[in-house]
């Protein structure tokens, strides 16, 4: 994957996220590649945020595996679930 890709990816979940009120970021993670992963599989670390009305900064971060081709559909159901979450507590 390269920057221009990462880069459109992060755009997806940060418009997936604010749909719902919160804030999405995106990274790669390198180190978790293994030689068992999938041909063309992708380690991402998402993490989405939100601040709720008393002001307190919620978020998770989830560290994930993708083995598809469709990494945007992915991470878009990742923040949209996340965000969910968060906009319940």
């Amino acid at each position: 994957m390269n920057e221009q890709e990462l880069l459109a990816l992060r755009q997806r979940a940060m418009r997936a996220a604010e749909a719902y009120g919160c804030h999405a970021g995106i990274e790669m993670v390198h180190f978790l590649d293994s030689a068992d992963d999938p041909p063309g599989s992708l380690h991402l670390k998402i993490v989405v945020a939100h601040r709720s009305a008393l002001g307190e900064l919620l978020s998770q971060e989830t560290n994930v595996l993708l083995a598809t081709h469709d990494y945007g559909a992915s991470v878009e159901e990742i923040v949209r679930q996340a965000a969910t979450e968060l906009a319940e507590r």
